[in-house]
């Protein structure tokens, strides 16, 4: 006797009944990507989600829950992950993929945990982070909210209270180097950025003498970090190299020489041009004495001096400017308006007593100065 439909249909609800519940069901009952909200897991839901992450991370050395994991990690809900990174501390990338899950729709920001707010400083103080996951990272923490981007640049920039002696040759300054490095590299991308740019002077005005000049050789070696971006390495050397200049007794570092030279003699780069020049009238002349030689050189060369250049050097210890316009002129390749612009000069300021001469002869900065990583001007 053939059953009834009715009977398909019982038998039918039967065995859906008697299937095995899926485990991974109270992973997906929050969205995957973070909120504007501190991740918690307090859900019964929430808690079995963990509980099963753990389960199955726990036995990866078979083939079968290993294959489970992979498949259902990064559908698992954000704050049920959070639990699960926090507690497991997975090795691998699995912590730094839950921390770049995103941000849900409709929110603004992400509030991430403590967890990857560490997870974040570590990728970016290691300095060899793969470029596609640095940009994932980088627009990541652009997206979290202020509370963990603080507690970030914070973590970054903490420093050993004694860096040790001038040249940063200590492990405790080096660390901290690297520290500001990471923080530069989230802060210099939006450095152009009306909100954005007092953080960024602010931080550099606060970084130890020490560090900042060991970053500026780090920014102008050829050898910079690659993960960097060549927007971060040309913004740090740039901001270091004329903080530095203008609050500093001692000598640039020689990386600084081609890209303070190019600030000063490109009126172009009007808020910079600005800014150097106001840096360079602060700073003593023995330490701004090699970069004043390169100025001269460019100017001797110009067929046309720029009349904003040289109005700028007019401004400097007269004894300083006499010394380098008396060098200038008697350089072999110094063009005939050049000569005649400063000779017409030195008529003007009169018979003041030259400065002790730095020994080298003015000359000019590369047409194209290094900036470090491969940065272009």
């Amino acid at each position: 006797m053939r059953p009834s439909f009715a009977q398909w249909l019982l038998w039918l609800g039967l065995a859906a009944s008697c299937k095995p519940a899926d485990p991974w069901a109270p992973c997906r009952e929050s969205p995957v990507e973070f909120s504007s909200a501190l991740p918690r897991c307090a859900t019964p839901g929430c808690l079995a989600c963990a509980s099963q992450l753990d389960e199955t991370w726990r036995a990866r050395r078979e083939p079968r829950p290993r294959a489970e994991f992979r498949v259902n990690f990064m559908r698992a809900s954000a704050d049920a992950r959070d639990r699960f990174v926090e507690k497991s501390r997975p090795e691998g990338t699995f912590a730094y993929e839950h921390c770049t899950a995103g941000t849900v729709r409709g929110a603004t920001c992400s509030m991430y945990s403590p967890t990857c707010v560490e997870v974040f400083a570590r990728a970016l103080r290691s300095g060899q982070t793969p470029v596609a996951q640095r940009t994932q990272m980088n627009l990541a923490v652009d997206r979290s909210c202020e509370g963990p981007r603080s507690a970030l640049l914070e973590r970054l920039k903490t420093c050993a209270p004694d860096l040790g002696p001038a040249g940063c040759s200590t492990d405790a300054c080096r660390d901290c180097t690297v520290g500001h490095i990471a923080a530069l590299s989230l802060l210099a991308p939006t450095a152009d950025q009306p909100d954005r740019a007092e953080a960024f002077q602010r931080f550099i005005r606060e970084t130890p003498e020490a560090v900042a000049r060991a970053a500026a050789e780090a920014f102008g070696s050829p050898d910079a970090p690659v993960d960097l971006d060549p927007v971060v390495v040309r913004r740090g050397l740039r901001a270091y190299c004329v903080d530095l200049l203008g609050h500093s007794a001692a000598p640039l570092p020689f990386a600084c020489h081609a890209q303070v030279a190019m600030l000063l003699t490109h009126p172009e780069y009007t808020r910079e041009f600005a800014q150097t020049w106001e840096a360079m009238r602060r700073a003593p002349y023995p330490s701004f004495g090699p970069v004043f030689d390169r100025v001269l050189g460019a100017v001797a060369r110009e067929d046309h001096p720029a009349i904003m250049v040289l109005q700028q050097i007019d401004q400097l210890p007269p004894a300083a400017v006499v010394d380098g316009y008396r060098r200038a002129v008697s350089l072999p390749g110094i063009t005939p308006a050049a000569a005649a612009a400063l000779r017409e000069r030195l008529d003007r300021i009169g018979n003041v007593p030259a400065a002790p001469s730095t020994g080298t002869a003015p000359t000019p900065p590369p047409s194209e100065p290094s900036g470090g990583g491969g940065a272009a001007v």
